[in-house]
């Protein structure tokens, strides 16, 4: 899980570019690092992983005829691949677009702490746990 403040900077396409930094292990023309990051794609580092900072789909294993938005769409319904393919692009998320983008970021992220996931990066389920109001216990029927 990312920090909040290095969360904030995804929104920014370039930002998400950035995180390629020259380690990208492919030379394809169909899968590049602008279009990954354009597509909402941030670099984990590791061989060529990568992940949606609006969805969390972690994608790898990428092949030179790969379609990098039907990758992305595959099982999974992203609010940020919804902004691109109604005709938005990487670098004109507005407000209200990134509200909802938030939204559903943090939905998921309730219902997995909810469910019990661990995480290894706890920033984000820190920052829940601490101002997340008290729940009463759950009747027992």
């Amino acid at each position: 899980m990312l920090s909040e403040a290095v969360f904030a900077t995804l929104f920014d396409a370039e930002a998400r570019y950035a995180t390629f930094k020259d380690k990208w292990p492919h030379d394809f023309e169909n899968v590049t690092p602008r279009m990954l990051a354009d597509n909402g794609f941030i670099y984990s580092g590791n061989e060529d992983h990568v992940q949606c900072f609006a969805c969390g789909k972690e994608l790898q294993n990428w092949e030179e005829t790969d379609n990098i938005m039907d990758e992305h769409q595959r099982r999974n319904e992203c609010i940020y691949v919804s902004h691109i393919k109604s005709g938005g692009s990487a670098s004109d998320l507005n407000l209200e677009r990134g509200i909802m983008i938030l939204k559903e970021i943090y939905r998921r992220t309730i219902g997995a702490i909810d469910n019990g996931a661990v995480f290894e990066a706890s920033d984000l389920k820190k920052c829940f746990n601490g101002s997340k109001a008290k729940r009463k216990p759950k009747k027992k029927l």
